[in-house]
């Protein structure tokens, strides 16, 4: 099965007297929009957990794999399941918002407006 994911490495570009001189890559950026997958399982339980963990996974290789590929460790890559991850050790409450608890969760957020 294919996968379809977005790469960029976005430029930083310095002018001088409004002529561009020197571009800089400052990160690198891995977006994988589509992973299918088909799975097989003998409950729905089971399938539900393989793809919960296959998404933590994939999410948390977006984070690395500019880095192996490419054989450079410039700074660490993130994701959305490294940052979980770090809230959960650092026992920093994650909450799943849904339209029958948002009035309930938002007010005990601390956001800007």
């Amino acid at each position: 099965m294919f996968s379809v994911g977005a790469f960029s490495l976005p430029l930083s570009v310095k002018y001088f007297l409004g002529i561009p001189r020197s571009g800089v890559y400052r990160s690198r950026q891995v977006d994988v929009k589509q992973n299918l997958q088909t799975v097989i399982a003998k409950t729905d339980k089971a399938r539900f957990d393989y793809m919960t963990q296959s998404g933590m996974h994939g999410s948390y290789i977006e984070g690395l794999v500019l880095d192996q590929l490419f054989g450079q460790q410039r700074e660490s890559g993130i994701s959305a399941s490294q940052l979980l991850m770090e809230a959960s050790e650092q026992n920093i409450p994650i909450y799943t918002i849904t339209a029958e608890n948002v009035n309930e969760i938002l007010p005990i957020l601390q956001l800007s407006s």
